[in-house]
C-alpha cells in the first residue's frame, strides 16, 4: 500500500478512498436559467416572485370562505393591487369557471360564455330505430357418384331488401338553464372578475339566478374595485347577509421590496438597496407597477434570461427614462407618473 497526493491506494482496495473515508465530490451550484419575463410578470401569475402577504391573512380568508361556501366572496382592492392573482392562486382557472366582465357587454353573453367553459350543450337529439330485411333465394344442387366419390354442384341466387324505421326527437334549452343546471350538478366554483362592467340591470338578473346556487353551496367569488364592493347587495337585496368581504389593501414598501429580492437573484443580478427603494417609491403600492419596473430594468441592461456572470446595477442608476418609458408603453396610471416626472431630477 502506498500514498499518492494524499490518496491511499491499495491493490485490492477501493481507490476512491482517503484516510479510510470515501471521497466526496464538491457540490457545484447549479443555476437554473430563467427568462426575465417569467420572473417578473406584470399583469400575469408570478410564479417566482409571488408574495402571499401572510400578515394580512388574505389566502386564509379565501380558503375559509371556500370551505364555508353559501356566500358570495367579494374581493375588493385598488386597480393593479393583485386581486386577480390572489384569487387565481386559490381558484385556478383550469378548475373553475372564470368570467371576465370587461370582455362582455350583456347578460346573454354571460350565460353563453359559462356554457362554453363548462363544455355543455344547449341542444340534445335522440333517435331510435330498427331495421327489417327480407331475403329471397334459389338453390339448385346436383349429385352423382363415380367410383364411390360424391360430386356436388350448388348454385345460390338471392336478393336482400331492407327498410329502416325509427323515431328522432330533439330538445333546445336556453344557455341560462344549461349553465345553472351544470354548475349545480358539478359544484364548480364561479369567479366573476370585473363583474361591475356589466349593466346594473344585467347584474341584478344574473345574481338573482345565481342566488339558489349560492344557497346550495356553489362557491362564487366576485372581484371588483372598492367603491363597487356593495354592487351585489344593491343588485339583489335578498343577498343581504350572504356576502363575505375580503379587502385587499395597498402593498407596503417591504412587500414590494420582496418582489425585487426574490426576482433579481434568480437572474444573477445584484441591485443596491437605494435602487430598489427608488423603484418601490414610484410603484405607489402596486405590485403590478413594481413588476413592470423590475422587468424594464432588466431589459435596459439586456438581461433577457439568467446572466452567466453576475451583473451589478448601481444605486446611481438614472431612473427617469425607465419610469417614463413604462408610462408611455403601458399607459398605466400616467397621472401618477406625471407627479413623479415633475421633480424627477431628484431621482436621477
Amino acid at each position: 500500500m502506498r500514498s499518492l497526493c494524499g490518496f491511499r491506494l491499495s491493490r485490492f482496495g477501493d481507490p476512491n478512498t482517503t484516510c479510510g473515508h470515501p471521497l466526496v465530490a464538491p457540490k457545484l451550484d447549479v443555476v437554473q436559467t430563467l427568462n426575465a419575463g417569467d420572473v417578473f410578470v406584470p399583469g400575469g401569475m408570478p410564479e417566482h416572485t409571488y408574495n402571499p402577504r401572510e400578515k394580512h391573512g388574505l389566502e386564509k380568508k379565501l380558503r375559509d370562505a371556500k370551505k364555508t361556501a353559501r356566500k358570495i366572496v367579494s374581493v375588493t382592492g385598488m386597480t393593479k393591487s393583485g386581486k386577480t392573482v390572489l384569487v387565481a392562486r386559490l381558484f385556478p382557472r383550469d378548475s373553475c369557471v372564470w368570467f371576465d366582465g370587461g370582455a362582455f357587454t350583456n347578460e346573454a353573453e354571460f350565460w353563453i360564455d359559462l356554457v362554453d367553459q363548462l363544455g355543455a350543450f344547449t341542444s340534445f337529439s335522440l333517435s331510435d330505430g330498427n331495421e327489417r330485411s327480407v331475403e329471397t333465394a334459389a338453390e339448385a344442387r346436383a349429385q352423382g357418384g363415380l367410383f364411390g366419390w360424391l360430386a356436388s354442384l350448388a348454385l345460390r341466387l338471392g336478393i336482400r331488401r331492407s327498410r329502416t324505421t325509427g323515431i328522432s326527437v330533439s330538445r333546445q334549452s336556453s344557455p341560462k338553464a344549461i349553465a345553472l343546471r351544470t354548475l349545480r350538478k358539478r359544484k364548480v366554483p364561479l369567479v366573476l372578475d370585473d363583474f361591475h362592467y356589466l349593466p346594473r340591470d344585467d347584474q341584478k338578473r344574473i345574481l338573482r339566478a345565481l342566488k339558489q346556487l349560492i344557497f346550495e353551496g356553489v362557491p362564487i367569488v366576485a372581484i371588483s374595485i372598492p367603491h363597487r364592493k356593495y354592487d351585489a347587495l344593491k343588485a339583489e337585496r335578498e343577498l343581504t347577509g350572504r356576502v363575505t368581504q375580503v379587502p385587499v389593501p395597498a402593498w407596503d414598501p417591504e412587500e414590494l421590496v420582496e418582489i425585487a429580492s426574490k426576482g433579481f437573484p434568480l437572474l444573477n443580478v445584484e441591485t443596491s438597496d437605494n435602487l430598489v427603494s427608488n423603484l418601490v417609491g414610484q410603484a405607489l403600492g402596486s405590485p403590478h407597477l413594481m413588476q413592470e419596473f423590475c422587468l424594464a430594468l432588466c431589459r435596459k441592461h439586456n438581461v433577457e434570461e439568467t446572466a452567466q456572470e453576475r451583473l451589478s446595477i448601481s444605486g446611481n442608476e438614472p431612473l427617469r427614462p425607465l419610469f417614463q418609458s413604462v408610462a408611455e408603453e403601458t399607459g398605466i396610471c400616467q397621472h401618477r407618473f406625471r407627479k413623479y416626472l415633475i421633480g424627477c431630477h431628484q431621482a436621477a
